[in-house]
């Protein structure tokens, strides 16, 4: 029982009062020896003990007013509900099922998954219905799905449902499903309301995506069942998926490269990964993961065509969630690299031109290398590119350039295009660093000579390509046998960068001098490179060493690659941007992994889809009445990073939903009463009130005037006698 004003309760010390008064009235009797009186004793006897009985009985009389009075003034009141059985077991309630299926229900419980768990306890909360109970079911993935919207009382439609729904195993949000929730039971016309959340409980399920607390409130009593167990849950989970081109083994060789994380586990753990491609196995090997960090696994495979290959890679472990085991990775193949070269130095003489070597190198081809399709413009003309159309953008000395063309870049980028930049004799450090802000990894502070090109002591002024990542692709083929021809280039002239804090930032590449000489940043899906020197001969003599030509190769080649990382993968529950304005496309129709199909209208030559299972998706664009594969808009779907962790919500975060959806509570702290939700008891005490107040009333009159009273009424029959 809850109180609506219990302050009241204080006047319940006033229950004392009519028995101090009892005990103070208390006859205290002096025995006198009387002889002459001795024949009425007995007769006193018998009144001494009716009287006794009746003081009795009106100290319980006046007891029970000082009870019931400030009980009563307190407005008790009982939920309807689960923790308000008697209320809950005189009306009817309506119930709201919601169920988490999150890619964390996967987890495997004594053979059987949390979901499955999930599913039997809601079957066993619909079993307890009452037969003029109603219920609805709800589905917690992200964005949450009814599945029983109107309130039945049919335990097969609700069974039924409960069952045969399919998970998502995505991601999930509890918090939007209680606000479908609330709709429903407000809707409702039943005065008792219940909603019971079942769930493993993690913190990525309980995610603050409310607000407003207020927002919650409606949801009548809220019970949350909780199915994971109580120690720790374990768990191991592909986080991220890259490929790039072998150093070795020539043209169609490709590295995949796993990142693989766990948690729960004390210590380093081992499971066993393996690379599907096009659903076909073609590697496993074991990986070990430290405890403090990820691991990572790269696989070699060579492609034999070009187009599109749908690569995944599957782990194995001993216990955890099932669903995040696999990561999908959709790779567009194309042996030709489609590149915008912008002339910041056009010269008449041919090889003083600034893109004259540039221009050689990616156009050559050695052996089964792919080459480059480039095309030059000026800055002014640069204006009128379609960058679509592009996978790199470079602007090879350009010394400067509209915002409105810089904007056009940052959005090229975000998109997942590559842009190169490299310095010349038109860079000036201030400007440059005011126009590129938006693309430079780097503030430029200065332009660092070290020596005239054809100065006699060049050799010992110069400095030289030193602190190289063979890591990334790009210098990965240096670390060869050969690739130290490299280190002999002299580099005359370079930028000098301002130092910077930004995580999306990275050196590549260094001089002996210890000044930058490539820097990487990412922005949005794409990529920027800054290479601090020239490309042509004014700052370098790279151009005539023999690493030049696969060292600007393999720049392009790591720019080009669109679609090569986590970043431009779509995720389950986020809307997908699907482009075929230039298709004249009428309708999309989208097959998910499990092939169910799903058909969108193009609204200005776009259509949004939200993908709900994990995998490869096809993409079919219906124009003039046919229905076409496209293998270009193809696209994966992966897990939302927020659940690979299993931990459970703390319990203080979980509350403050479940007090807000008892009651909202307002700006002076007071909770906001929710009627509808309550079972009122204190009329009742008030009528129990009354009763007692009149029957203290008759107990407290004289004997006499019942003596009186009966006289009257013996008189009134004589006389009509």
């Amino acid at each position: 029982m809850r109180f609506l004003n219990p302050i009241l309760l204080a006047g319940l010390a006033a229950v004392f009062l009519p028995i101090v008064i009892h005990l103070i009235n208390r006859r205290r009797a002096v025995r006198v020896a009387f002889p002459a009186l001795e024949f009425l004793r007995r007769s006193q006897k018998e009144q001494a003990r009716r009287l006794k009985i009746k003081q009795l009985l009106l100290l319980l009389a006046r007891i029970s007013i000082f009870l019931l009075l400030p009980l009563a003034m307190a407005q008790p009141y009982m939920l309807c509900g689960a923790q308000g059985q008697s209320a809950g077991d005189r009306l009817p309630t309506s119930i709201v099922i919601v169920i988490d299926d999150s890619a964390s229900m996967s987890w495997s419980r004594s053979g059987d998954t949390l979901l499955e768990v999930a599913r039997a306890r809601a079957q066993r909360v619909v079993r307890g219905m009452r037969s003029w109970d109603r219920a609805a079911v709800i589905f917690a993935h992200d964005p949450p799905s009814i599945v029983v919207g109107d309130l039945t009382g049919d335990r097969g439609i609700l069974q039924r449902a409960i069952r045969s729904e399919p998970a998502s195993f995505g991601g999930s949000d509890l918090p939007s499903a209680l606000l479908l929730a609330r709709e429903i039971q407000l809707d409702s016309e039943l005065s008792a309301k219940r909603t019971v959340v079942i769930t493993d409980d993690t913190a990525a399920a309980w995610s603050d995506r409310v607000t407003n607390p207020s927002q919650l409130a409606g949801l009548g009593d809220v019970e949350v069942i909780r199915v994971s167990p109580e120690r720790a849950m374990r768990n191991s989970a592909v986080i991220a998926l890259d490929y790039s081109e072998a150093a070795e083994g020539g043209a169609g060789n490709y590295e995949v490269t796993a990142t693989i994380e766990s948690w729960g586990y004390d210590g380093e753990s081992e499971v066993e990964a393996t690379l599907l491609v096009d659903d076909r196995p073609v590697g496993t090997t074991p990986v070990e993961i430290p405890a403090d960090r990820p691991g990572t696994v790269t696989f070699t495979h060579r492609f034999d065509d070009n187009g599109l290959f749908r690569v995944a890679v599957s782990i194995e472990e001993p216990e955890g969630a099932s669903a995040d085991n696999t990561r999908y990775l959709p790779i567009h193949l194309d042996r030709s690299i489609r590149a915008l070269m912008v002339n910041g130095d056009v010269r008449s003489v041919q090889y003083n031109d600034e893109l004259f070597y540039l221009e050689r190198a990616l156009g050559a081809r050695v052996g089964e290398v792919r080459a480059v399709d480039t095309d030059i413009v000026a800055p002014e003309r640069f204006v009128s590119a379609d960058l679509s159309a592009y996978d790199v953008v470079i602007l090879a000395n350009v010394a400067v350039m509209p915002v409105s063309q810089v904007q056009r870049l940052v959005e090229f980028a975000e998109e997942g295009g590559g842009i190169l930049l490299s310095g010349g004799d038109n860079v000036d450090a201030e400007r440059w660093s005011s126009i590129y802000a938006d693309l430079l990894p780097k503030p430029v502070r200065s332009v660092s000579v070290l020596c005239d090109p054809n100065d006699p002591d060049a050799n010992i002024k110069a400095t030289r390509l030193a602190a190289l990542d063979v890591t990334t692709p790009i210098f990965r083929v240096f670390s060869l046998p050969g690739g130290e021809s490299i280190q002999s280039a002299r580099v005359f002239t370079y930028l000098l960068l301002e130092p910077t804090t930004d995580e999306s930032v990275r050196t590549l590449a260094s001089y002996a001098d210890g000044g930058p000489a490539l820097l990487e940043r990412r922005i949005g899906r794409g990529r920027v490179l800054l290479w601090t020197t020239s490309i042509d001969f004014d700052w370098t003599d790279l151009p005539i060493r023999t690493a030049y030509l696969p060292l600007m190769q393999r720049m392009v080649q790591y720019l080009a690659r669109r679609g090569a990382d986590a970043s431009d993968q779509a995720v389950l529950g986020e809307r997908v941007s699907i482009d075929v304005e230039s298709m004249g496309a009428e309708r999309v129709e989208v097959h998910d992994p499990d092939g169910e199909r799903h058909v969108i209208d193009v609204v200005a030559g776009s259509a949004g889809f939200v993908p709900q299972r994990a995998g490869h998706h096809r993409v079919f664009v219906s124009a003039s009445g046919r229905d076409t594969e496209v293998d270009a808009l193809s696209f994966a779907a992966n897990l939302p990073p927020s659940e690979h962790d299993p931990a459970v919500v703390a319990g203080a975060d979980r509350d403050r939903f479940i007090d807000a959806a008892v009651g909202a509570r307002g700006a002076d702290g007071a909770v906001v009463d929710v009627p509808e939700n309550r079972a009122r008891t204190w009329p009742v005490l008030l009528f129990l009130l009354l009763v007692v107040i009149y029957a203290e009333s008759l107990l407290a009159v004289r004997r006499r005037f019942w003596q009186r009273l009966r006289g009257r009424r013996g008189a009134e029959s004589a006389d009509a006698l």
